[in-house]
């Protein structure tokens, strides 16, 4: 539910598109730049997308100070569309103090077919796979449509377009989305003799909000819920009948200035949310508030190291909040040290930490052999992390204690590989200095 619009405005880019690097692109300074302003922006290989897509994410405009370090993070922002498989830049002296900002991109495919296989909740025995098709830069514009299932672990459908700009004039963008999954208990405290039952959810939502400036999106969203089980029983649903069919209404503000959304090196994250479950007559009748926020500090001068950090929760209160939706550690949100403990409630609050430290820095390949243009530009890079977690999980009536949480730190080796994957291999201890190896298919945060 934490900053549901941002995951879902970049659903689809880390697995459709090669990741860009801000380093790879630094554009040279030989006739000292610091004097020079911008005379125009100019950009280059966007036969399809719209020019104005590009230039929207860009800080650096006619008449600024030309700034390499300002490039290099508008770079990345585009890159962060997700239609690019590469972005470069170049500074070109024109007259007097004057020089063309020249942005070279090279245009991903458009329209893709593509696998799905991938792992649920970060488990590797929760093996899912299947298949999708999306249209990603839609008339041009960074529209994404999407059709795309799987099978094996809990098997999913969806339906879903995504347009960051309906309204020109006033900014609006527009998420809408149906779907239906079969999702296994996850809850320990379900009530029943039998824990292995299966809920099926049937949903549908929209979400509609508002750009203000470059990183700024509030939006308002509401979502049908038609939520079966297999096995009624206390708990499971909040209707007696094994069915709970409700709308959730919901309001949030995202703030988003990171370069690039897979493996950040610089910027902030803030996603706050308040949603409603349960509208007019229904037995669902609870609510939440949520957070995300997560800060990124580059420090050039000690080995090129970004200081990371974040905290994320959500706390529930109203009615009673229903076993489909308790919060957990020990699924998508993990504590390294206690990696596969499950710990379940109705609220939770998460604390990390991360020292990143790069290795091999970044860089970009050539594979002609791949038969699809758009696939040829790979990157690889490795970075060395130092790390701490913390989190706490708890239920009604009880109150959260700081100094009771649960915590684990470690280390590990990060590896950036082609079409934005994180492949993390890390080693990680408990409080009580019990270690554990750590794999993981993302960056922690």
């Amino acid at each position: 539910m934490i900053g549901s619009f941002v995951a879902l405005l970049h659903c689809t880019q880390a697995a459709l598109a090669c990741a860009q690097d801000s380093s790879a692109a630094r554009p040279s300074n030989p006739n000292g730049l610091n004097r020079l302003y911008v005379e125009k922006v100019v950009v280059h290989g966007n036969t399809k997308t719209e020019e104005d897509i590009i230039l929207r994410e860009m800080r650096l405009k006619e008449g600024d100070l030309v700034d390499p370090g300002l490039l290099d993070y508008d770079i990345n922002r585009v890159y962060s569309l997700g239609i690019f498989s590469r972005v470069d830049a170049s500074i070109e002296p024109s007259r007097d103090s004057l020089a063309v900002v020249n942005i070279n991109v090279v245009e991903s495919l458009a329209i893709i077919p593509f696998p799905i296989i991938g792992i649920k909740d970060r488990d590797w025995d929760k093996f899912y796979f299947g298949a999708g098709l999306l249209h990603n830069n839609f008339r041009g514009r960074n529209e994404k449509v999407m059709v795309a299932g799987a099978l094996g672990y809990d098997p999913w459908a969806t339906i879903r377009y995504q347009n960051p700009r309906i309204d020109r004039e006033n900014n609006l963008f527009f998420i809408g989305q149906v779907g239906f999954s079969r999702i296994q208990n996850k809850s320990i405290y379900s009530g029943g003799p039998n824990l292995d039952y299966d809920e099926q959810h049937l949903t549908a939502s929209i979400t509609v909000g508002k750009r203000l400036g470059l990183f700024s999106y509030p939006w308002v969203m509401l979502n049908y819920n038609d939520i079966r089980v297999s096995e009624p029983g206390t708990g499971r649903t909040l209707s007696a009948r094994g069915r709970d069919e409700f709308l959730t209404a919901g309001v949030g503000f995202t703030y988003d200035s990171r370069d690039l959304q897979e493996y950040a090196s610089r910027g902030t994250y803030a996603a706050l949310s308040f949603l409603k479950y349960g509208l007019g007559e229904s037995a669902v009748d609870y609510h939440r508030i949520g957070w995300d926020l997560r800060k990124f500090v580059p420090v050039p001068r000690l080995f090129n190291l970004t200081l990371a950090a974040r905290t994320f929760g959500g706390v529930s209160s109203g009615g009673t909040t229903p076993l489909y939706d308790h919060l957990y550690f020990g699924y998508a949100e993990r504590i390294r040290g206690h990696f596969t403990e499950i710990i379940e409630g109705e609220s939770v609050l998460g604390l990390s930490a991360e020292v990143r430290i790069p290795l091999l820095k970044p860089d970009y390949f050539t594979v002609d052999y791949v038969p699809v243009p758009g696939l040829r530009v790979w990157r690889f890079g490795v970075g060395f992390a130092l790390f701490a977690d913390a989190g706490k999980v708890w239920f009604r009536p009880q109150t959260i204690n700081l100094t009771n949480l649960t915590k684990g730190y470690g280390a590990g080796l990060h590896f950036l590989l082609p079409y934005g994957i994180v492949l993390r291999s890390e080693y990680a201890w408990d409080e009580r200095r019990v270690g554990e190896y750590v794999f993981d298919l993302k960056a922690a945060f």
